[in-house]
Formats: structure tokens, C-alpha cells, sequence
């Protein structure tokens, strides 16, 4: 690709291409619109038929597809409302709620209310639907309306956008983002199925209820696990107390935040929050089970982390307490031995509360736990951190394809 910069002229170009593009109002881009509208609900024959019926939330945000059609409406539904049958190859624009959402459907479809749909396109289908992508993220702060946010079909139509000349060029910045969109699709793919695998082995790598062995084993292991109770092998100490809103977010001292606790079985060493130095505080040492003692869904409540860290003057904050053990285990185990469906379901019954529930960190020590040899615990570990590195990995060349992505939108556009 060369680079240039000049009036109707994109930064970044595919090589031979350096004429002018030509500016034009969206009502250029296709010779047919559409809007949308919802059947009665009430009326059964309406619905459940073959015709599809998108909503806003069918729509993936990044990748502008939809990613589950979960109605269909019939012809009787599409007669008596304003719903209406849409081309395949029509540019589908989320104008209400969730503007901004787009997606170039491959099929005949419906939508509600919400929508406003390009037909019978001028210009390649997805130059088209990446060019409205960014005109309308350019636009999102300016849509009109107080309780939802929304573009009208005649602003929409009056908006002003610059098109390459040769559908040549059209294609080519069409396929190459396309292709882009196809890799961060795959990608999360594999973040989703690296997910489920990991919560397969969690349910199959641990006792169930009522059983002394787990489902699945490494070889080479047979023996029982044995039973042990938390308070009996560590104990616990609160969070950060006697504070005020004034010794936050500065000072020689840091605490981990409830949401690292929460998001990761293994704590980021890395995300922690200032505050002042205090003697009175307990320091939050290597090998602590950090635990959560509140959330709003009892589901939810005791998650746990673990802190593999021994830097100084790090406390814990005020909504958590901290599990020391004081036998020699593995760190890595505990970690997801914690996070296991087995534990979460006993978290869950400690849970008490109505709008906002809480654990007794006493409650939590009464609970048994089972433990295999050391080696064992080593095993299933590191089996785990394996899992969550891969996860990780992926999810940092998601980051970096989406990126990616934005950059190459605000170069080879206008």
C-alpha cells in the first residue's frame, strides 16, 4: 500500500489507485430503503414462522453479522405490521437503540422498529457496510433524542460520504476488511472454546458431591483425596479498615481491588490502586487465597484469587478477606480448586442477603475441601495455568486484530 494525504483522498491506499473519491449523501449509495416494525406479540399466528425478524441485540457489535436470529415472524405477521421483507445483500442500520450497530445481511429478512435498511447497493456490498460503520461511530455522540438515542431515516439519508470511484478499489478495501473481520471472528472462536474446555475439566478434574476421587485423572494417579477443613489448615484476616475516601488513590502503598479478585483466579500482580502506607494494615503475602465477601447475585459471592506476589506494603481492599494457608500445598491448585463448580456451590449456599448479598468469612472456614498429593496438585495446576495462558494469548491478538482494524478505518476511508 502507498501512503498520501490529500482532499477526498484516504491516508492509506491499495497500490494503483490515486484518483479523487467523489462525496455523496447516503441516499446515493442504494435505491431502496426500509424500515422496520414488531407484529402484535399477542398474536400467535404472527410468529414462529420462517420469516427471520432481527433485533439490535442479533447484531455483533465488532464484526457486523448477526450472530443468532432468535425470531421468525410468518406472512401473516409481515402483512399486518410495518415489518417488511428486506433483499439478501441489504446494508441493515441499527438507528434507535443500540445505534450504530450494522450488519450486511446475506439473506431475505424482517426487522423491527429499530432498523433502517439499504437495498439494491450502488457500490460493493462491503466497502458499503464498513464506510456506514464508520460514518455512523463518527456520529454517535451527535444522534438526536432524550430517553433513546436515535438517527431518523431522513438524517440518516442527508449524511455526506466519500466513495472510491472504481469498484475495483471498492472490493479490495471490502475483502480486506472482510478478512480482518474473518480473523477476529476465528479468534474468538477459539477464546470461546478454550473457555468451555477449561469449564468441562473444572466439573471433571474435581470431586463432585458425594465423591472422595474426580471424574478425570492424570495416569499414574489412583489414591483418594483426603478431606481437610479450611479453618484447620489457615486462617483469615479483613481488608483495608478505617479508611476515608481522602487515602485513596495516592500514596507509597497499594491494595487489590475487588474486580481483580473477582475476574481472575490468579490475581494480576499488576493491577492494584494507590493508597497511603499503614503499619495497622495487614500486608498481603505470596500464596494468599484472596476472597470477595459481597455481589449483588448469590451465584456470585466468595470469589477467589490467588496472590503470587511477595512485594511489600500491598493490603487487600475493604470488601474481601484473605485465606493464609499454613500447610505446604500448591498455589496453582488452590487457585482453581476454589473456582471448581463443587466450591461454588457451597459459596453459594453460605450466601445471605436479599437486593445484596454477603459470606461469613467464619461460614467459609467451616467448609471441607479435598485435597491429592502434592504431586498431583502440581499436575492439575499447571494443567489449568496452561488453559489460561492460552486463553490470554488469544485474547491479546484479539485485541491487537480489532485495533488493528480501527486504524486501517480511520486510513482508508474519508
Amino acid at each position: 500500500m502507498s501512503v498520501k494525504q490529500k482532499e477526498l483522498v484516504p491516508k492509506r491506499r491499495f497500490e494503483k489507485f490515486n484518483d479523487k473519491w467523489e462525496e455523496c449523501e447516503v441516499s446515493e449509495i442504494g435505491n431502496t430503503y426500509f424500515g422496520g416494525g414488531t407484529p402484535k406479540t399477542s398474536k400467535l399466528e404472527y410468529w414462529d414462522g420462517n420469516i427471520p425478524w432481527i433485533q439490535s441485540s442479533d447484531i455483533s457489535e465488532d464484526i457486523f453479522k448477526v450472530s443468532n436470529t432468535k425470531r421468525y415472524i410468518t406472512n401473516a405477521g409481515l402483512k399486518n405490521s410495518a415489518a417488511r421483507l428486506v433483499p439478501a445483500r441489504s446494508i441493515a442500520i441499527v438507528t434507535r437503540v443500540g445505534v450504530g450497530k450494522l450488519a450486511l445481511m446475506p439473506y431475505e429478512y424482517s426487522t423491527s422498529q429499530d432498523f433502517f435498511s439499504i437495498s439494491n447497493l450502488n457500490v460493493d456490498a462491503y466497502f458499503g457496510v464498513y464506510m456506514m460503520y464508520k460514518l455512523l461511530q463518527s456520529k454517535k455522540n451527535d444522534v438526536q433524542g432524550t430517553s433513546i438515542k436515535g438517527i431518523t431515516k431522513n438524517e440518516l439519508l442527508s449524511m455526506n460520504v466519500s466513495i472510491a470511484k472504481k469498484i475495483e478499489e471498492q472490493q479490495k478495501i471490502g475483502q480486506f476488511f472482510k478478512h480482518l473481520d474473518e480473523m477476529i471472528t476465528l479468534e474468538q472462536r477459539k477464546i470461546d472454546k478454550t473457555k468451555a474446555l477449561k469449564s468441562a475439566y473444572l466439573a471433571e478434574m474435581f470431586p463432585a458431591e458425594g465423591e472422595s476421587v474426580p471424574k478425570r485423572r492424570f495416569e499414574g494417579f489412583t489414591d483418594e483425596w483426603k478431606t481437610k477443613i479450611l479453618g484447620n489448615i489457615g486462617h483469615t484476616f479483613t481488608g483495608l479498615s478505617g479508611k476515608t475516601k481522602e487515602d485513596f488513590g495516592h500514596g507509597s502503598a497499594e491494595f487489590v481491588p475487588y474486580l481483580n479478585i473477582f475476574n481472575h483466579a490468579i490475581a494480576n500482580i499488576n493491577i492494584t490502586e494507590k493508597i497511603e502506607r499503614d503499619f495497622k494494615q495487614d500486608e498481603v503475602k505470596y500464596g494468599d487465597v484472596l476472597f470477595t465477601t459481597s455481589s449483588e447475585t448469590p451465584d456470585e459471592v466468595g470469589m477467589s484469587s490467588i496472590w503470587l506476589d511477595n512485594r511489600p506494603n500491598v493490603y487487600l481492599n475493604s470488601f474481601s478477606f484473605v485465606y493464609r494457608i499454613n500447610i505446604d500445598i500448591n498455589y496453582l491448585f488452590i487457585a482453581y480448586l476454589f473456582r471448581a463448580s463443587m466450591m461454588r456451590k457451597q459459596m453459594e449456599i453460605l450466601a445471605q442477603g436479599i437486593s445484596r448479598y454477603n459470606i461469613s468469612k467464619a461460614k467459609v472456614m467451616e467448609i471441607p475441601i479435598l485435597l491429592p498429593s502434592l504431586k498431583e496438585q502440581e499436575k492439575i495446576g499447571k494443567f489449568f495455568k496452561n488453559l489460561d495462558e492460552m486463553i490470554a494469548t488469544h485474547k491479546q491478538k484479539l485485541e491487537k486484530l480489532k485495533a488493528t482494524k480501527q486504524a486501517y478505518l480511520h486510513e482508508m476511508f474519508v
